[in-house]
């Protein structure tokens, strides 16, 4: 794939490590997002010894930037500086999995099985609404700062849960992309057979067939080396030993904090349909 640019750029914003960046500050302003929702008709499989993908942006089904990043619509920004996985079982599906808007909301599943290397700083914030005894335009930010401490830190079992991801480029060794036909999946005429249950999905065709998803990407090798920013829904690890830790809440106007989020769905009006209307 060729670098993306103009419009196609992506539209997850980049968290900074300040606090308070000024406010003519580059980088953070960016157009509305658009998502593609092609499916492949059949069976795609790309298997090489090595796959270099430059600016890529992963989108979730029915998904869009503004809505997986909005106070009270669910999601918070999980940012890596380096990540580095060789261990030969990366896999990628979807799934429906729990948001602040929906209990059943399309997402993604990103399975690193193994030891991975995270090298640099590791961010995680999220952005909320406030009672009505606060300023209409203020929002609380919860956030966690940390770095690997000057050399890469292992990390065992990375899973993560996102409906997008944006990267300067990405590295996938010996990948494939398919879709999965119905003696591989289960079919029970429910739409929810499609996707993979949260936690134990498997791309192996001949694994239960409730655990198979209709859809999904497995490489031996995932690689960000210039790093990621992700709309995520939950992150969970094995174990990891980070330097330098802030974990703090700060209340502020949405426009004196970097790359504020904006509410497409308001607190009372939580739903699977909210969310999907607000597309």
């Amino acid at each position: 794939m060729n670098d993306r640019n103009g419009d196609e750029a992506s539209q997850i914003p980049r968290p900074q490590r300040r606090l308070r960046p000024k406010r003519d500050d580059e980088g953070y302003e960016h157009p509305p997002g658009s998502v593609s929702r092609r499916r492949f008709a059949a069976v795609f499989g790309v298997a090489s010894a090595f796959v270099v993908v430059a600016g890529v942006t992963f989108f979730g089904v029915g998904m869009v930037l503004g809505a997986s990043l909005g106070p009270g619509m669910g999601g918070f920004v999980a940012q890596f500086d380096n990540v580095s996985y060789t261990e030969g079982d990366a896999d990628i599906y979807p799934v429906l999995g729990a948001h602040a808007a929906c209990d059943d909301a399309p997402q993604l599943e990103a399975n690193l099985n193994g030891t991975t290397l995270l090298d640099g700083g590791v961010t995680f914030y999220k952005d909320l609404p406030l009672p009505d005894n606060f300023a209409p335009d203020q929002i609380a930010r919860v956030s966690i700062v940390a770095d690997s401490g000057g050399s890469p830190t292992e990390v065992t079992d990375l899973n993560l849960r996102l409906t997008a991801l944006s990267a300067d480029s990405i590295e996938l060794g010996n990948t494939k992309i398919r879709e999965f036909g119905p003696d591989s999946y289960e079919d029970t005429g429910d739409a929810n057979d499609s996707f993979a249950p949260v936690g134990d999905g498997s791309l192996d065709p001949t694994a239960d067939a409730s655990r198979v998803p209709e859809f999904g990407i497995d490489a031996e090798t995932f690689v960000l080396p210039k790093g990621g920013t992700a709309a995520a829904h939950q992150v969970s690890l094995g174990s990891i030993s980070l330097q330098n830790l802030d974990l703090f809440v700060v209340i502020d106007d949405e426009s004196d904090l970097s790359s504020p989020a904006t509410r497409v769905v308001e607190p009372g009006n939580r739903t699977c349909t909210s969310l999907a209307n607000a597309m």
